[in-house]
């Protein structure tokens, strides 16, 4: 049976080599006549060739007929008929595999598919969410910026401020010298103050002990002139 198959493959195979050659020949010899005499050689060493190959094929051909024969008269007509079905199981366990393998290819062409759909999907939503990050990365570089400008003026100020506060320093360690100036003048004016006043209530002591001695030491020619002169010390 295998050996029928075989020969049956070859046989249709050396046919359809034949009709093919054939056809190059009738192209070939259209063809001759309408170009050089140079490559109508060339075409023609060619075509002799093909036609030492399809005489090859004939007898290629007719040395398989003949086994085909000789193998068909090794079989009965129910040897022959046994082939045949033998086959036919064949041709169709071969089509119930060739639907198989179609339907798992078209199952996975599906899957195949679906599986694209997600990733396109997938892809969109990415392609979204790198517009929205672009978005926001143009949003705080533009912050960013803002807040750079914000510094340098913050700094600016700052620098000012820093040379407002320096001055004031300056000012209020002059004040403190003047003030601490002043204290001691104060101080001083203090001491000549107390000093003064001690002067002044030693020397009303000493004027008061002078009235008491001169009136004691002094003649008093009458009464009235020692009251006068009592009157006086009294009031002093």
């Amino acid at each position: 049976m295998v050996v029928l198959q075989e020969l049956l493959s070859t046989l249709l195979q050396a046919s359809d080599r034949s009709w093919k050659n054939k056809d190059k020949v009738a192209e070939k010899t259209e063809t001759v006549s309408r170009i050089k005499p140079c490559e109508a050689h060339t075409l023609q060493q060619q075509q002799c060739q093909g036609q030492l190959n399809e005489d090859k094929l004939k007898c290629k051909l007719r040395s398989l007929e003949n086994q085909l024969h000789t193998c068909t008269q090794k079989y009965s007509k129910e040897g022959a008929k046994k082939v045949l079905l033998e086959m036919e199981d064949q041709k169709q366990s071969y089509e119930q595999k060739a639907k198989e393998t179609l339907q798992k290819l078209l199952e996975e062409k599906t899957a195949a598919e679906q599986q694209l759909e997600s990733t396109q999907r997938s892809l969109a939503m990415a392609e979204l969410k790198c517009e929205q990050w672009r978005e926001q990365y143009e949003t705080l570089k533009e912050d960013w910026r803002d807040l750079g400008a914000k510094h340098s003026e913050l700094e600016n100020q700052l620098y000012v401020l820093q040379s407002k506060l320096q001055g004031a320093d300056s000012r209020d360690f002059q004040l403190n010298q003047a003030l601490h100036l002043l204290e001691r003048e104060h101080q001083d004016l203090q001491t000549q103050i107390d000093r003064l006043q001690g002067d002044r209530e030693l020397g009303c002591s000493n004027i008061s002990d002078l009235q008491e001695t001169m009136w004691l030491l002094a003649p008093c020619a009458n009464s009235s002139d020692c009251y006068s002169t009592s009157s006086i010390s009294g009031q002093h």
